[in-house]
């Protein structure tokens, strides 16, 4: 059901973007520091920054991820250990008190 969601999600994002690509179809010359750069469409001038913003944060979302999961990895083991230190620790005194 969430794939349902997320392709149906998809497809409004492509047809917004198609809709505005339409509808600002005209085309304009900028400036950038005294350099003319060739006429553009105002829909690409506004799409493109737009586009390469989703594309860097998921680049970002994805380092954070790996070293979360690199994380969670190290506290799992880490866990083990305390488990494993704690079992033994019951033992001994299982064995103390069979002893008085």
């Amino acid at each position: 059901m969430k794939n349902f969601f997320n392709t149906v999600f998809f497809a409004l994002i492509i047809l917004f973007f198609v809709m505005f690509s339409l509808s600002n179809s005209q085309s304009i010359q900028l400036n950038f520091f005294g350099v003319l750069l060739k006429p553009l469409p105002i829909s690409l001038l506004i799409l493109l920054p737009f586009l390469v913003g989703v594309v860097l944060g998921s680049i970002l979302d994805l380092a954070e991820r790996f070293s979360l999961k690199r994380e969670v990895k190290k506290l799992r083991k880490e866990l083990g250990a305390r488990e494993a230190e704690t079992k033994a620790v019951a033992a001994i005194d299982t064995e103390k008190d069979s002893f008085s």
